[in-house]
């Protein structure tokens, strides 16, 4: 209900007051909040600044730090209120809490990225090389694909099938109507020669930043960006989207390496002002419930926005140790949580797992990227395995758009992701597909062609097992390996193929691999 003009001016007033009142009250007792919380989100049952739109002003003495008093607007009926010198978090908490017509008072909980973990020189040197001559020779024969020298440094890319993919799209058809893409990080290099063509404007939440100018000054988000959207211009990498996409990044961490729950929310808010269809977060708030970003995932759902989340980088099971946002993804339909594999098709050691959190896996570790000053490196996160998932989404929206017409909802996206997944019997149990994202599969079956052949799996060096991958039958794997593989095929596929175009579609348990009963050419591109 709306604030009576008396319970406003006695809210504003004790507001003002605040810290001679905390400075009066004991330390709240119990448990912190949450530990590095310098600042609070105020909801209020009714906007302040609609009040003095409408003519309604305070009459005091104290009337021109009105706006002070009641913080920083971040939203519809949402401030930000920094904590003062000497103030302590639990309580001013609890006075605010205290007082009539708010809402709730939380902690501004800070926000961690999945730490992309970037090697040295020497480390690089000795990263791992995982594409096959195959791959590599399919790739560079694709029309109008960049000659560069470090596909080898891609294992990645072949590993979800990207060069199959990349011959049906390589992004959409034309830049006015390609894909919108939102990034929530630390922001990207402006000027990286690999990602300039596909980035769009962009917006910085940081206090201090200019909010044109989402520059990044961690290399979290740069790293992030490299996966789904590099051209390959710069000689370096190819993105899943290396053609057209509209990638629209959102600065929330500052230089410190981290970032406010009051920052994310204004990133989310504005991905959604700006149509994202698709929407890339990696990072978490910790153990702590949050309820602003709880609240804010909320509007993104009700936007249709397809919400990618790492999973985290705690090699947690997140059923006995949640986090947060990654725990919400039971109740919001278009989360999608990504944990990581390496490149024996392993579930990564440092990545989270709940098989009722997280959704499917998808390469993170060793994986080659952009950095900030224009150049490239290895690296390793959760945060890396996401983005791969958030530009397959684009790829699959955008062939979608061009060949077959039509538009598909964050569900429908998801769910393609999902049942598409290829099966590995180390990722059963960890996740709810117990499998690693195939991006060329997910097209195909998009489109009724005819699935790529199974990804053939890489032998672990020292391990007497021979196949770590899902067809382990063809590459020489034990009987007993491939009989339990058929069982994990007929039963822990979590989602069960399911056909967004009316095809129907089998599994067949002696491979693994899912068929299309329909084997139609590729439809033609929608003529504009």
């Amino acid at each position: 209900m709306a604030l009576s003009r008396l319970h406003c001016c006695l809210l504003l007033a004790s507001l003002l007051a605040g810290n001679a009142a905390s400075a009066a009250t004991s330390r709240a007792r119990g448990p912190p909040e949450e530990p590095g919380s310098d600042g609070i989100i105020l909801k209020m049952e009714s906007d302040p600044l609609a009040m003095e739109r409408s003519g309604f002003h305070v009459q005091s003495a104290a009337a021109a730090d009105a706006a002070g008093a009641l913080g920083r607007p971040i939203g519809r009926h949402l401030r930000r209120i920094k904590l003062r010198a000497g103030e302590q978090l639990e309580q001013r908490l609890q006075h605010l809490r205290g007082m009539q017509g708010v809402t709730y008072a939380v902690p501004d909980m800070r926000i961690f990225p999945h730490r992309v973990r970037t090697t040295d020189d020497a480390a690089a040197a000795a990263a791992p090389a995982r594409a096959t001559a195959h791959e590599q020779e399919v790739a560079e024969m694709l029309h109008g694909l960049p000659k560069r020298k470090t596909y080898e440094h891609q294992w990645g890319a072949g590993r979800i099938g990207l060069p199959a993919a990349w011959s049906i799209a390589t992004g959409s058809a034309s830049k006015a109507g390609a894909v919108n893409l939102c990034v929530v990080d630390s922001g990207v290099d402006l000027k990286h020669p690999d990602l300039v063509a596909n980035l769009v404007a962009g917006f910085s939440a940081v206090d201090g930043d200019d909010e044109d100018r989402p520059d990044d000054q961690v290399g979290h988000g740069t790293t992030v960006h490299g996966v789904i959207a590099a051209t390959g211009a710069g000689g370096g990498i190819l993105g899943v989207n290396w053609g057209n996409i509209n990638v629209m990044p959102c600065k929330f961490m500052s230089a410190a390496g981290w970032g406010q729950t009051s920052d994310a929310i204004q990133c989310l808010d504005w991905c959604i002002g700006q149509k994202a269809s698709i929407i890339s977060a990696s990072w978490s708030s910790g153990q702590l419930g949050n309820q602003p970003l709880e609240e804010a995932m909320a509007r993104t759902q009700a936007a249709g926005a397809l919400l990618v989340v790492s999973a985290g980088n705690q090699g947690a099971d997140m059923a006995h140790t949640p986090y947060f946002p990654q725990a919400y993804s039971a109740q919001f339909d278009n989360m999608l949580v990504v944990a990581a594999t390496d490149e024996y098709d392993e579930h990564a050691f440092f990545s989270n797992y709940d098989p009722n959190t997280v959704h499917l896996s998808a390469p993170g570790q060793w994986i080659y990227s952009t950095i900030v000053g224009g150049g490239y490196n290895f690296s390793s996160g959760t945060s890396i395995a996401a983005p791969f998932v958030s530009g397959s989404a684009a790829l699959l929206l955008a062939a979608a758009q061009d060949r077959l017409g039509k538009t598909l909802s964050a569900m429908e996206l998801k769910a393609a992701l999902m049942d598409s997944s290829e099966k590995v019997k180390a990722l059963k149990g960890r996740t709810a597909t117990g499998g690693r994202l195939r991006t060329d599969w997910a097209l195909q079956e998009l489109l009724g062609l005819e699935l790529s052949q199974p990804t053939p799996c890489q032998a672990k060096p020292g391990d007497k097992k021979k196949c770590r991958g899902a067809d382990k039958q063809s590459e020489g794997g034990s009987k007993e390996d491939s009989e339990q593989e058929k069982d994990n095929n007929k039963s822990e596929g979590a989602v069960q193929a399911r056909s967004i175009d009316g095809a129907e579609r089998r599994t067949d348990a002696d491979t693994g691999r899912r068929h299309s009963r329909r084997t139609a050419a590729l439809p033609p591109p929608v003529q504009a």
